[in-house]
């Protein structure tokens, strides 16, 4: 919301790249939905989850690595979606798969921070506030688009 009401930064029809924290995924999810984003890319940085050095993440310790990425539901309120509220067992009532379960219709996929770093060193536009700012060796900046030579192209990782 920030970035379209504050900073004017047009996300219809933009895949955008988040970065884990502040607000629950399925947030995340639901406001790049409402602000027309084509898709979401969710990224862990290592100031969130490999505190310390990068060098000493899993296997060596307990922190992720840059190849790790989380997992969870995006589902918005309890329990099973086919089940809200209850667990999901043979004697539920369940839910029609055809309802609104609560999802996103954006496509949503979490990358690990050794493939964000592939999209976000490339990103143009102004540079992050300082609350912004992660640990990776980058100069963070919100968008849209790529810096030249990658202008007008699709970056693959």
């Amino acid at each position: 919301m920030h970035l379209q009401r504050v900073l004017k930064v047009d996300l219809n029809g933009k895949i955008a790249i988040a970065r884990y924290g502040k607000i629950f995924r399925g947030d995340k999810a639901e406001n790049a939905e409402k602000f027309n984003c084509t898709a979401l890319i969710l990224y862990s940085d290592p100031v969130d989850y490999a505190l310390g050095t990068q060098v000493a993440v899993y296997p060596e310790d307990w922190w992720l690595p840059g190849t790790g990425v989380q997992r969870g539901t995006l589902y918005m309120s309890d329990g099973d979606p086919l089940t809200p509220y209850y667990p999901s067992t043979d004697s539920a009532y369940f839910l029609n798969e055809s309802e609104d379960l609560g999802f996103p219709s954006i496509p949503v996929t979490p990358i690990g921070y050794d493939d964000a770093i592939k999209y976000l060193s490339k990103l143009d536009g102004p540079t992050v506030n300082s609350s912004w700012q992660g640990k990776l060796n980058i100069t963070y900046r919100i968008g849209p688009g790529f810096v030249h030579p990658y202008t007008n192209r699709v970056v693959v990782v």
